[in-house]
């Protein structure tokens, strides 16, 4: 999990030079080209049709690394690079299990759409069905297939669009939040699918870094 903090400590440390933001809904879901680091970022409790429960989380970044010059290796330089976290704490038998993906868009296997919302990295995927979120992830023992129905509008953080990271004003992102989502579908554990219900939330945040 070390390049998912280092993905972090880039949203903590960054110097922006962004201009204030209005938001479009549904669009603003979506990728937004131009920017240097962009993440969506899911987590939510869920409880089976048989009472048990379990939590998750599902995220997605997207790292231009053609901007972080001084960092890239060489022929990482031409496409971006996406990476996805995907993790399931088992509440009842104390367990928590993640996988994780890293991948460039070679024969479309990850990408982000800027037209619509759909993000996905293997078969790992989020995308925009009405107003409805959906989720899919897998691994060896459990499996998402999710539907995030959205109950209030969304958060925005920080002044005029803009998530401040400390005194310095021109260190900022672009940051919402969906707050309360209202989750139905299934989890397969070991492979047998149980219907789930819960609750979800939704953050979404991108920027420019150019600390480094």
């Amino acid at each position: 999990m070390k390049w998912i903090l280092s993905i972090l400590l880039i949203f903590l440390s960054s110097n922006l030079g962004l201009s204030k933001q209005q938001y479009n809904f549904p669009k603003d879901h979506s990728a937004h080209e131009g920017y240097e680091t962009e993440w969506w970022y899911y987590t939510g409790h869920l409880k089976t049709d048989s009472g048990e429960e379990y939590g998750f989380e599902l995220t997605f970044f997207k790292v231009e690394w053609s901007k972080y010059k001084s960092q890239a290796p060489k022929d990482w330089k031409a496409k971006p690079l996406y990476m996805a976290h995907y993790a399931i704490s088992d509440k009842n038998a104390r367990k928590f299990e993640y996988s994780e993906l890293i991948n460039r868009p070679i024969g479309q296997i990850a990408g982000a759409d800027g037209d619509s919302y759909h993000v996905w990295n293997e078969d790992w995927s989020v995308q925009l069905e009405g107003d409805v979120h959906h989720l899919k992830a897998q691994m060896k023992d459990f499996a998402i297939d999710l539907q995030l129905k959205p109950q209030k509008r969304p958060v925005i953080h920080g002044l005029d669009g803009l998530s401040y990271k400390g005194e310095d004003r021109n260190n900022y992102s672009h940051y919402y939040s969906l707050t309360r989502l209202e989750t139905k579908g299934t989890l397969a554990i070991g492979g047998k699918t149980f219907q789930c219900t819960g609750l979800s939330w939704m953050d979404h945040e991108w920027m420019n870094n150019r600390s480094f």
